[in-house]
């Protein structure tokens, strides 16, 4: 039985295989209120309770597509006593689907406090009232985007086949939008003076297979003006954007690096100011980024890829009950994703990541729980005269107010192809630490995990497999990571072409059925036994980009959700060569 401090969670091993046991006299009174806010794949799970003055109670979750007989163990919920509430999310789900959802607590009296609700996760298919085509002059001057549709029917707007919108540094931006309900599919934009979308306002927005590229300023210094993006808004109400299958590239501006302080910008900082992708000012969540390529040249780095608002914050960048995943996100001097203030109920999950000088970020976490789990990251090279180190993850809470739950699970860290790990300075995990739980990562990195020592940590690091140095860890509840060398197949790697990577071990690895079980994580893999790391062996290629999943047959086979009656047994190396190359 373990415990995190102020903010609790029970997390034992018995826990985490699905079994509740509480001390004597442990008691929660009552659970109430139920709420529950769904994206594609996910539902976000709130619940208030009472009771229970030892701060040891546990509430766990189960769930079934309604109508089914047998219920799924999920992951117990991460426990907010300042708040007096659980929280947390179900994963990996099917979309516009109704799931029955209990939640459960248990006393050693033999009371017991259960809830059981519905909530019915997204829909992708978007009903279409109206299309309205752009056209003349607004291809070369922008567009303003003001009719609005509603629940029942989107309003779509389209270019004509072969036109893009193309302002030519001569407009702020391509398109500026502020309606509700609508769709912007297919278009070109090019040549923004400041952002190639800008959200004024809007709620339902989806931004979808789109072609966006060099936008911003380029200063007299040569660098860019900060957090000028492809899709950005300071409106604070702003929820429900959905980025998909979009290809955003070379930014007209340039960031610096950590090596190179702007003289005369930002009080001469260090810290890299430049282009991003996405960045939504402190809005209010329910955001989902997936299945995007970002990428640039050496020339015209970004900053962030993914971020914004304020780190110390109890909104920032994406807020709340938002999913990231299946992006591949190239080419930035800070953190390609920047998950940072709130995280309450956020998930981050199979991104594929190189060249990016932090991986994913979260400084900090102040509401939680976060959710960090099945992405590869293939950490980037140190710019010249850098002293500080790259790494896949970044924490860095410094209070017990930011310090609430972050789960770092199924990970796969990288040294970039052909780099010596002796002097790389490059990290699994870093960061001043408080209420991590890492597990089943593989960290094949210098230095794996570096725990700065700033209080007790209440940090649990359980099967993470790791190749560097480790510092910190005396002051960790509990660490049961393990030194090795992975060993990959020979058929490792991604396909930059077609977006699926292979990213198995061997039988021979250390890391190979070494996993713990995570209920809905992990515990549908195929034989049972979970694989440490990013890519559970024999499942199909894992696939990122734009052109992701688009088979239902690939999406019912991802390796990141074997449903039961969908799991195929583990493949032969010639089925994952066949894989890479489709």
């Amino acid at each position: 039985m373990i415990r995190f401090g102020k903010l609790a969670i029970m997390v034992s091993m018995s826990l985490l295989m699905g079994t509740i046991t509480l001390s004597a006299g442990d008691k929660i009174d009552a659970l109430k209120s139920p709420s529950a806010v769904s994206t594609f794949e996910s539902i976000g799970i709130t619940c208030s309770f009472t009771g229970d003055d030892n701060k040891n109670g546990v509430c766990n979750v189960e769930y079934r597509i309604k109508g089914k007989d047998a219920w799924e163990k999920g992951f117990p919920l991460w426990r907010d006593d300042k708040r007096q509430e659980f929280r947390g999310s179900l994963v990996q789900l099917t979309p516009a689907t109704l799931y029955e959802i209990k939640l459960a607590t248990k006393d050693p009296d033999g009371g017991a406090q259960s809830k059981t609700f519905t909530a019915k996760t997204w829909s992708e298919k978007f009903p279409i009232a109206k299309t309205i085509t752009i056209s003349g002059k607004a291809l070369s001057k922008g567009y303003k985007i003001t009719e609005s549709g509603n629940a029942d029917g989107y309003i779509l707007y389209q270019t004509a086949p072969g036109t893009s919108i193309d302002v030519a540094n001569k407009a702020d931006n391509c398109l500026e939008v502020a309606a509700h309900h609508i769709i912007i599919r297919g278009m070109t934009l090019k040549g923004a003076k400041k952002h190639a979308i800008l959200i004024k306002s809007g709620h339902d927005i989806v931004i979808e297979k789109c072609d966006i590229s060099n936008w911003g300023t380029a200063l007299k210094d040569g660098w860019g003006i900060n957090m000028q993006c492809a899709v950005y808004s300071q409106y604070r109400p702003l929820t429900r954007v959905i980025i998909q299958r979009n290809i955003i590239h070379n930014p007209r501006s340039n960031s610096n690096n950590w090596a190179e302080p702007r003289v005369g910008y930002n009080n001469n900082s260090k810290h890299p100011a430049g282009p991003q992708a996405v960045g939504f000012w402190d809005s209010a969540g329910n955001h989902v980024i997936r299945y995007n390529h970002v990428y640039s040249d050496p020339a015209h780095y970004y900053n962030d890829i993914f971020g914004c608002g304020a780190n110390f914050s109890l909104k920032g960048f994406p807020n709340a009950n938002s999913d990231i995943y299946g992006n591949i996100l190239e080419n930035c001097w800070d953190d390609a994703i920047e998950t940072e203030g709130a995280n309450n109920n956020v998930r981050v999950w199979g991104n594929y990541i190189k060249n990016a000088y932090k991986g994913i970020s979260s400084r900090v976490t102040s509401i939680g729980p976060l959710y960090i789990w099945r992405n590869i990251v293939v950490i980037g090279e140190k710019s010249p005269g850098d002293q500080s180190s790259a790494a896949f993850y970044k924490s860095g809470g410094t209070r017990d107010k930011w310090d609430n739950g972050v789960f770092v699970m199924h990970n796969t860290a990288l040294l970039p192809k052909g780099k010596s790990v002796a002097g790389s300075g490059t990290r699994g995990i870093e960061g001043a630490m408080h209420n991590i739980f890492s597990a089943n990562n593989i960290l094949y990195v210098e230095k794996a995990l570096i725990a700065e020592i700033r209080t007790v940590e209440r940090n649990r690091f359980i099967n993470d497999l790791r190749f560097g140095r480790t510092w910190g860890l005396q002051f960790a509840l509990e660490d049961k990571s393990f030194q090795g060398i992975p060993l990959f197949t020979s058929d490792f790697g991604f396909n930059a072409k077609t977006g699926h990577g292979i990213f198995y071990q061997m039988p021979t690895s250390p890391g190979f059925n070494a996993g713990i079980s995570l209920p809905n994580f992990n515990s549908t893999v195929p034989d049972g036994k979970p694989d440490i790391g990013v890519h559970e062996a024999g499942t199909p290629a894992m696939q990122f980009g734009p052109k992701a999943y688009l088979n239902a047959l690939f999406r019912s086979e991802s390796p990141l959700y074997i449903s039961p009656r969908q799991r195929p047994g583990r493949l032969t190396s010639s089925h994952t060569k066949k894989a890479l190359k489709e």
